[in-house]
């Protein structure tokens, strides 16, 4: 059908690896048309039927036309799998070195890394992984339950990452840069710096001793010099840790290194939850900070205007517009961790209290956004109701529309890089729920 032949070509021009990989490539799309034919009225045909909710099917061209897609999507995934993501080592801090560099476990922390090549080599990613956080006895305890990966070191040997991480210079402007990605161990959005204790309920929070562990790492034994640019970035609780050490990561590196932020979901904007068992987000910033000793990564700025109301330092409402290192920043205008714990479930929402919070939420978002100083930030907003853009296939597909076309956070960085990092906008002002793209309207929270 047309509507294959159309998504190989689309596929095709995507293509930059070498003829061989390109061959096999091909091959195996190949095969997923015959398997289109072969099976197009088969007994699967049920199961796909149910990719697309609502589509009636009115005779053998449209059932062969609805195979297309979900063939042409399978493709399309594929292409841009782990196949042509970045394998990256492991690298354990030293407990010698830095002895205060450790996960909520007491053990040393790691980090992931991939060296750099040619002119990428001057360059460094730095992404820090997110993952919530935890803000008292109950809730810490919870996630040691839950989610123990995100208090303990890791341990695989390598690791393989996509999106802003690719090593493909068609899928991300860092492909040839040095890339490092911090495994998140600490539970307190890469602020803490409180020692085990019974007032920390036995749990380290090292945050941004980690940070500060990592960076001095780079610079000693992996080369960072003088001349180098850093960016640091990361999404939701990375995101956020971005933000917090953005201003102090000049401190932490040689004189002379450049340090830009690439902060992808820490736009927490002010709003009362909708959802009674919901613990508001000003609570736990302000117990955070009190149980991780978190204080030392508010900025100077943020503090002073914000003196008997600290954890609005922590929001990004508050924070960003504070920030002296240039930036790029990205948020959903209908952000899904924020809305699934203010609202406490995600769409569809009912025509009363519930929507009149979504578009409150959408409303401060978008002034937030539209409001950050072009001096020294780039924004892009999106109407999509989602998270994190930066990891996986959604860095290539969400998309801000303009007159002149859509814009993607991929060619959005890249022009923004190029530009020498000038004020950028793209802020999307589409009308209805999940209008900058309608396919992502389901998706459920994520973890922040």
């Amino acid at each position: 059908p047309a509507q294959v032949k159309q998504s190989f070509f689309r596929l095709k021009s995507k293509a930059q690896g070498d003829m061989a990989d390109l061959t096999q490539r091909w091959l195996i799309i190949a095969a997923l048309v015959l398997v289109n034919f072969a099976f197009a009225y088969m007994t699967w045909v049920p199961d796909v039927v149910e990719q697309r909710p609502g589509r009636k099917l009115h005779g053998k061209n449209e059932l062969s036309r609805l195979l297309a897609e979900v063939v042409a999507e399978s493709a399309r995934k594929w292409w841009l799998s782990d196949s042509r993501a970045t394998e990256m080592r492991l690298v354990t801090l030293s407990r010698e070195k830095h002895p205060l560099a450790v996960c909520n476990d007491g053990n040393a922390a790691g980090f992931y890394f991939k060296e750099g090549r040619e002119e990428g080599a001057s360059t460094w990613l730095v992404f820090l992984e997110g993952g919530g956080w935890c803000w008292d006895q109950a809730s810490c305890n919870s996630r040691w339950e839950g989610a123990r990966d995100l208090m303990t070191p890791p341990t695989a040997p390598a690791r393989n990452a996509s999106g802003i991480l690719s090593s493909d210079p068609a899928l991300s402007p860092f492909a040839k840069a040095n890339k490092v990605y911090l495994k998140y161990c600490s539970s307190d959005g890469y602020i803490g710096d409180a020692g085990a204790s019974t007032a920390t309920h036995g749990f380290h929070f090292r945050g941004a001793q980690i940070v500060k562990g990592m960076l001095a790492e780079l610079s000693e034994t992996y080369g960072m010099a003088a001349s180098d640019t850093l960016y640091l970035a990361g999404c939701s609780a990375g995101g956020r840790g971005a933000m917090f050490n953005l201003d102090y990561a000049p401190s932490m590196v040689p004189a002379g290194v450049t340090v830009i932020g690439i902060l992808d979901a820490p736009m927490w904007v002010e709003q009362q939850p909708l959802e009674p068992s919901a613990v508001p987000f000003p609570e736990q910033t302000a117990k955070i900070l009190q149980l991780s000793n978190g204080y030392s990564r508010l900025g100077e700025v943020c503090r002073a205007k914000h003196p008997t109301e600290l954890w609005k330092c922590l929001y990004g409402q508050f924070r960003a517009p504070t920030l002296e290192q240039r930036f790029l920043m990205s948020a959903s205008q209908w952000d899904s961790f924020q809305l699934g714990n203010n609202v406490g479930h995600g769409p569809p929402y009912d025509d009363g209290p519930e929507a009149s919070a979504v578009a409150e939420f959408r409303s401060k978002v978008q002034t937030a956004m539209a409001s950050l100083d072009p001096a020294k930030a780039a924004s892009f907003s999106f109407g999509c109701y989602g998270h994190c853009t930066t990891e996986g296939d959604t860095f290539l597909t969400r998309k801000v529309s303009s007159p002149s076309g859509d814009v993607t956070l991929l060619s959005f960085l890249r022009d923004w890089i190029e530009s020498g990092h000038a004020g950028k906008q793209a802020v999307e002002t589409c009308q209805s729920f999940g209008c900058g793209c309608a396919s992502d309207a389901s998706a459920g929270p994520e973890v922040g």
